[in-house]
């Protein structure tokens, strides 16, 4: 993984662009099979409380995940964002909210706080990846 910000600023930016051509469209069939894959997984079986994301621009929609069959009677939580890069998990109540990243995010007042340990699995955007799958990104962190 490059070590400088400045590379991976750079990389990221490249990613985007290409991203950025695909249509609403391929978006949508991308992101369908996307749901396919991820609920076929054993990982997603097990798993009883999930945060996912909710995407902006041309990143993967989750939406057809949690509407899939194979994720009734799971919990799915979403960021919260905080300073300094760090969240809170967070089941939605119902109300969302702008974030300051241009996200929606789960009301805090109408939504329930889920304990970074309470996570069964992990699912967030990425931009660009190094060989090993290490994700090229800035440093965030869960608070409790």
């Amino acid at each position: 993984m490059p070590a400088d910000t400045a590379s991976r600023t750079k990389i990221r930016k490249e990613f985007i662009i290409k991203r950025s051509r695909l249509t609403p469209q391929q978006i949508e069939e991308k992101s369908a099979k996307a749901a396919e894959l991820i609920t076929s997984l054993p990982a997603f079986k097990r798993a009883k409380t999930i945060f996912i994301y909710n995407h902006i621009r041309s990143e993967l929609s989750l939406d057809a995940l949690v509407r899939h069959p194979a994720s009734e009677g799971k919990r799915f939580a979403y960021p919260f964002c905080l300073p300094d890069y760090a969240m809170k998990a967070l089941i939605p109540g119902g109300n969302w909210q702008h974030g300051p990243y241009g996200t929606l995010e789960p009301d805090p007042d109408y939504s329930v706080y889920v304990a970074p340990e309470e996570l069964d699995l992990i699912i967030c955007p990425g931009v660009a990846f190094d060989k090993d799958c290490h994700r090229l990104m800035n440093r965030l962190i869960f608070k409790g």
